[in-house]
């Protein structure tokens, strides 16, 4: 009788784990598609562009009639893009204003009127403060002050840009 040959065959060595081939710059912690090391701004998220949130560049308009006690309200309104956050608030003397805090969460046309939210109470007197934020999704926000003086001057304004953290800072 013959006996079949013995085949041994070489122990069975694990295969090797592949190694990611991308480098370590590969990361984009904020997410929103730019690699950190060429993202200009890495904390926040942005477009494609360069990293950054694009500006949202709100237009705020008012129109007032001044005299030397009081200012009043004739027209706000803002012109942003569809989808846009308008955050309104007044601060004033008790009453003046009429609220604290008005929020349009989205708006549906490029022109919002803000002059209604005001219902009828449009008297300022020297002193009261109006602001308003419009923010959009990964874009810079717009802040404006509008502060109301005495002595015939229309309101001083002041306008700022919003970022990620709805911080309000001086525009780029």
């Amino acid at each position: 009788m013959v006996t079949p040959p013995v085949v041994v065959t070489p122990p069975v060595e694990p295969a090797p784990v592949p190694v990611d081939p991308s480098p370590v710059d590969a990361y984009d912690d904020d997410r929103d598609g730019v690699r950190d090391t060429i993202d200009k701004c890495p904390a926040y998220p942005g477009d494609r562009q360069n990293g950054c949130p694009s500006e949202l560049n709100a237009d705020v308009r008012g129109v007032w009639r001044v005299n030397a006690l009081f200012s009043q309200l004739l027209s706000l309104t803002v012109r942003t893009r569809i989808g846009s956050r308008i955050e309104l608030r007044c601060k004033g003397r008790k009453g003046v204003c009429g609220f604290h805090k008005r929020t349009i969460t989205q708006t549906t046309g490029r022109l919002t009127s803000l002059t209604r939210n005001f219902r009828g109470k449009r008297i300022f007197p020297a002193g009261t403060t109006i602001t308003i934020r419009v923010t959009r999704v990964l874009q810079r926000g717009t802040y404006e002050q509008l502060l109301t003086r005495r002595g015939r001057k229309l309101p001083q304004v002041i306008n700022r840009c919003l970022n990620a953290e709805q911080e309000v800072h001086e525009c780029p």
